[in-house]
């Protein structure tokens, strides 16, 4: 199966330049709300554009980030940095018609917004043999423990963040990961940072906000860098 993953758009429409005819399946990694640069407008109608391609194709896949889950439940308002008051009740609207989950799992690859911790798979009570079914049944479940669930490197005080808090250099340093292949964002690494371990890579992708990369996956082989 052919794949391109996409990674952090945060309001932009770069995904536009994709011909999606060219793949088999085309994952976005999460993080559609919330920018340092962009108006509420311009990123409130990239999301609605992306509900609509949701409409119109059905290779597409959405995983959520945690900018967008602190928008699905006013508990949630403040949780991650850059949240906006201002558009809390229209991204929350639109959010409902994503068909997004917590975690995607194609040709022996996990697709997670962050990156997965054995550490933090390990806590999860309700083990599927599919590792996307535990975490999106965890998350669907108890979406508030993906979010306050963070390492102090990213400013919280748990042991091993959630998959979508996950800070790519807690992978570098576990000794024992999970046995699978991953694809994640959320960190930013130019070109896309990889990580061997015990046979397994991890390859991080949040190069959006600064670079036109996307990375294609076939038959779940270590991803090729594409310009878009």
């Amino acid at each position: 199966m052919r794949i391109l993953a996409v990674g952090d758009i945060h309001g932009r429409n770069i995904w536009k330049k994709i011909n999606f005819d060219d793949y088999d399946k085309l994952i976005f990694l999460g993080d559609y709300l919330d920018s340092h640069r962009l108006s509420n407008q311009e990123i409130l109608f990239n999301l609605e554009e992306l509900v609509n391609l949701q409409n119109k194709r059905s290779n597409v896949e959405f995983l959520i980030g945690n900018h967008d889950l602190q928008y699905t439940d006013e508990d949630f308002a403040f949780l991650v940095s850059g949240f906006r008051e201002s558009y809390q009740k229209e991204a929350s609207e639109l959010l409902t018609l994503l068909k997004w989950k917590f975690a995607v799992e194609i040709d022996e690859v996990l697709y997670t917004h962050a990156g997965l911790l054995n550490e933090f798979y390990k806590s999860i009570t309700n083990i599927h043999q599919n590792i996307a079914d535990t975490i999106n049944q965890l998350g669907f479940s108890e979406p508030g423990i993906f979010l306050i669930t963070i390492h102090p490197m990213r400013g919280g005080e748990s042991e091993a963040s959630s998959s979508i808090w996950c800070d790519f250099r807690e992978l570098v340093m576990e000794k024992e990961p999970i046995p699978i292949n991953q694809v994640f964002g959320h960190s930013a690494r130019e070109g896309g940072m990889i990580d061997w371990k015990k046979g397994y890579w991890r390859i991080c992708i949040d190069v959006l906000t600064k670079f036109n990369h996307a990375y294609e996956i076939l038959d779940g082989k270590e991803p090729n860098v594409i310009s878009l």
